[in-house]
């Protein structure tokens, strides 16, 4: 049995499948604190999980943050452009939350894992004023 499909139908699938294709979005490197499980795990440490969550904190994604041959590498992850927060490990052990925004065509970097500041960062700082890291964006 074959049924005729309208021109007007087909049309607007392919505008509902552009609009789709062309929503903007970008993407977000967390370099959060590492650890090794084991003494043998010790020359390729896991960046820690964490958590992606709306301005008003509904919960977007828990990220594993583990990519690459040993897992050592943190995980990039695609989303709507907006503004967000992500609760994570710092150097220390200790959690932060740190607001992002992700923007068209952009990754957005989060630097928590104890690498050295660049004097022109942008810094992210406890409210006490310490820098527990930095953020960058760059295309791509």
């Amino acid at each position: 049995m074959f049924y005729k499909i309208s021109s007007n139908f087909l049309a607007c699938l392919l505008a509902f499948s552009e609009c789709v294709a062309q929503a903007p979005e970008g993407s977000l490197v967390v370099y959060s604190a590492t650890y090794a499980a084991t003494i043998e795990q010790s020359e390729y440490p896991v960046h820690t999980r964490y958590t992606i969550t709306t301005k008003d904190d509904r919960l977007v994604e828990r990220v594993a943050n583990a990519t690459g041959s040993f897992n050592s590498f943190p995980a990039k992850v695609v989303l709507p452009a907006g503004e967000y927060r992500v609760r994570a490990q710092y150097g220390s052990g200790r959690f932060v939350i740190v607001p992002v925004v992700i923007r068209d065509g952009q990754t957005t970097e989060l630097h928590l894992d104890e690498e050295q500041l660049p004097e022109s960062a942008d810094l992210i700082r406890l409210p006490d004023g310490k820098a527990v890291g930095w953020r960058s964006t760059h295309p791509g």
